[in-house]
Parts: C-alpha cells; structure tokens; sequence
C-alpha cells in the first residue's frame, strides 16, 4: 500500500460509509480546509445550505462552496454531504482510494473521471 493521507482517507470513509451530514465550519475545523474542497473538487462530496431537504438533488456549485469554505462565519449556513451520484466508495475499491489519498495521478484522474460521468447520469 502507498503511503497515503490518512486523514483524507477517513473523511473519505466518514462520508461514503457513514452517511457524515457535517456543519460545514466544525468540517473544516476537524478535517482541515484543503481536504474538505478537495473532496469537493473531486465529486465525494458536496455542499447544501443547511435545513434544506438532503435527499433532492440541489447543491450550491464547486466554486459557491470554495468561497463559502473561505469565508466560514461561526455560525455557518452549510452542510458537507457524500455527493448524491453514489461516490467511489473505499469499502468496495480500497485501492483506489487509497492510491488517491496517496496523491497518485493516475488515481485522481480515475475519481474524477468516474465522479464526473456519475454526475453527468444523474443531472439528465
């Protein structure tokens, strides 16, 4: 196994196995502002505005969420879910997200290849 951020890998698991529902700001606190757009940027998860229903398919966009993440007020308005396109999850492809954590290109290209056309199905 490569050596890997273990730390992004637990968000990962926290997200994709555990169903985490975060307050956006104790996301960040906890798990590190670059992981959390990270796992933004690369479809494991995105961002809502908190009381709205988890289960449609709305979401504020990528670039809505860095700058939410960048201007976290105390009291934050947002929530980090697992993206609603059925993330790669590492229960059943270990490797591959391992290799990602890893910062291994080909992996990262793979997540976001396969994060984008999941994506793209569910957005028809």
């Amino acid at each position: 196994m490569p050596q890997h951020d273990g730390q992004l890998f637990e968000l990962i698991q926290e997200l994709t196995e555990c169903g985490l529902v975060w307050p956006l700001d104790s996301a960040v606190d906890v798990w590190d502002r670059e992981r959390v757009k990270r796992v933004i940027a690369d479809g494991f998860a995105v961002v809502r505005r908190r009381g709205s229903d988890l289960h449609d398919d709305t979401f504020i966009p990528t670039d809505q969420a860095n700058t939410a993440i960048d201007h976290l007020r105390t009291t934050d308005e947002y929530v980090l879910i697992a993206a609603p396109w059925v993330p790669i999850d590492p229960e059943y492809e270990l490797d591959l997200v391992t290799r990602y954590a890893a910062d291994e290109p080909e992996a990262i290209a793979e997540v976001r290849r396969a994060h984008s056309e999941k994506r793209a199905r569910l957005c028809r």
